[in-house]
């Protein structure tokens, strides 16, 4: 837990992706990732955790389904949503609230 807390306590935005390997939307979400990372550049955090993997953590966060995604910024959620619509849509969200 101290490992996310030092993720999530930035000054951009971080954007935490939450999936299971067996989620078939993986691949089309991760294309969104990069453009988003594209895009915005150093202006985003991007991260993807799998929650197999990080079970506690999953739990501690209440992930009950996948995919799911969250900003942090200095340790204090400030998005969160199942989906990403479109990676255009997210960079404009995005700079809307920076």
């Amino acid at each position: 837990m101290t490992d996310f807390r030092n993720i999530i306590n930035e000054d951009i935005l971080t954007l935490i992706y939450f999936y299971e390997i067996n989620d078939t939307s993986q691949p089309e979400i991760i294309v969104q990732l990069k453009k988003i990372k594209k895009k915005l550049k150093r202006k985003i955090k991007i991260i993807s955790i799998d929650i197999n993997e990080n079970f506690f953590l999953g739990d501690k966060l209440q992930i009950k389904s996948t995919p799911k995604f969250k900003i942090f910024k200095k340790q204090t959620l400030i998005w969160e949503q199942d989906k990403i619509e479109s990676s255009d849509e997210f960079i404009n969200f995005f700079n809307e609230l920076t």
